[in-house]
């Protein structure tokens, strides 16, 4: 049995304004088609009701000391959250995890949020749904699984009845930019990919990026706008793959001292691909951003550093290179703040999504890199950072083998080897972090021992 979202398009009377026109033709590109495939539900698990009561009713003494124990994905046993609320985990666990990446008051925030969703039932499915997601690397029953698919299925309607009306508002974004990660952590292909038309046709219907988050309260703003930036850039991995070639048509010849002190804060190797006309000045931009957060931040602890938010969503027109590059320092951002301790760390992560980008790359036009050490010596670089997260477990070892050997395996030739000091002194060509230089020599030493 299917059921359809009603199908929308963006109308010439958008740039007046935000108005949606619905229409039930499929003829246009600028769709977004949601269908529900039911017939995956019945083949979960049972949801008692006892543990739908939990995740939705509150809980008298269900208080924990949560400083006295780890949040950390890893470390924090089921058992230890099954006395709270779901909605209390997410307040409790989650929120302090959510200032920290976004650079929030913890209290401010989570109070914030707390009276917004007692205001809006879609907000509150959205927050649930997503604890309970968060969760499932630990449930062995498959009831959390079970219960993360109804309360997903609440928001789907809700967002459904919101598009009907053309009610395009800030609620409507922030339930989307979590229902995001949560489908692609389901392997929810096929939502994913009306994703990437429809969260922009919301996002553009709304006003734009500038708008998002402008009718909540002050301290939501940001983390509004945020889970929006990061919602989309998860969706870089569903687009329409782009153009595979490498090199653009224009060079950028670095001559001038203007030029050279304009880009002097990034690392040598970028510079080349810029000379070489590799990079775009929108993806220049972003490389710029990240430099600025990196030389910041480079110094503090992990737990104290709120994650890079790129200043535009994705680079308009990027080559699959851009893409890859632009994933790459999402990653680095993320297992070097404050994320990599995020209960969710594996659903924004989507370490695999990104290796099956980068080993697309890999395959095209092989002759255009296999020689060229200015693409070799950057796609050793995005494979080391987008492939070794912070837990092995989040990647498949076949798959993160297959990665580096794709990639890497070529380059020996040229070189005569991969010892580690030949490949840190390429790693330092990018943008290199030290504090996870030991687990990238521990993966060259697991893949490349004989080299």
């Amino acid at each position: 049995m299917l059921s359809i979202f009603p199908v929308i398009k963006v109308s010439p009377a958008l740039s007046s304004g935000r108005s949606i026109d619905k229409s039930l033709s499929t003829s246009t590109s600028n769709l977004w088609v949601t269908v529900f495939r039911r017939g995956r539900d019945r083949l979960l698990p049972r949801v008692s009701v006892s543990f739908l009561a939990w995740c939705l009713a509150p809980q008298q003494g269900a208080l924990i000391r949560v400083d006295e124990m780890s949040t950390n994905d890893e470390k924090l046993p089921l058992k230890m959250i099954v006395p709270l609320t779901v909605s209390s985990y997410y307040f409790i666990v989650i929120c302090p995890h959510n200032a920290r990446v976004f650079g929030l008051n913890a209290h401010s925030y989570a109070s914030a949020l707390f009276h917004w969703s007692a205001n809006h039932e879609i907000i509150r499915h959205t927050l649930i749904g997503f604890a309970l997601c968060s969760l499932i690397p630990r449930d062995r029953s498959g009831e959390i699984r079970a219960a993360t698919f109804v309360h997903r299925r609440q928001l789907l309607y809700h967002v459904q009845g919101m598009l009907a009306t053309n009610t395009i508002d800030d609620i409507l974004v922030y339930g989307l930019s979590l229902l995001i990660p949560v489908d692609g952590y389901l392997g929810f292909g096929s939502y994913s990919r009306t994703h990437v038309l429809g969260f922009g046709a919301v996002i553009k219907a709304h006003g734009g990026f500038e708008q998002v988050g402008q009718s909540t309260p002050p301290v939501l703003r940001d983390a509004v706008v945020a889970s929006a930036l990061i919602a989309q850039n998860l969706l870089l991995c569903h687009e329409a793959p782009p153009p595979l070639s490498y090199r653009r048509n224009h060079s950028m010849p670095l001559e001038s001292p203007l030029q050279l002190r304009a880009l002097s804060n990034l690392p040598r190797g970028f510079l080349d691909l810029i000379q070489g006309g590799y990079l775009s000045p929108s993806m220049i931009e972003v490389l710029q951003s990240f430099s600025a957060w990196d030389n910041t931040y480079t110094r503090h602890k992990t737990n104290d550093t709120p994650t890079w938010l790129s200043p535009t969503p994705t680079p308009s027109g990027s080559t699959h290179l851009e893409k890859c590059i632009f994933l790459s320092l999402r990653c680095l951002a993320d297992d070097t703040s404050a994320m990599a301790l995020h209960p969710a760390y594996r659903m924004y992560r989507q370490t695999e999504k990104r290796a099956g980008m980068l080993l697309a790359l890999a395959y095209s036009e092989q002759e255009s890199w296999i020689g060229n050490s200015l693409l070799s010596d950057c796609l050793v670089w995005l494979v080391f950072v987008i492939c070794t997260p912070i837990n092995a477990e989040n990647v498949a070892e076949e798959m993160q083998k297959e990665v580096f050997r794709t990639l890497l395996l070529p380059v020996i030739p040229e070189r005569g080897s991969l010892a580690w000091e030949d490949v840190q002194r390429i790693l330092r060509c990018f943008f290199y972090d030290e504090r996870r230089a030991h687990v990238w020599e521990g993966t060259r030493k697991k893949f490349f021992a004989e080299y």
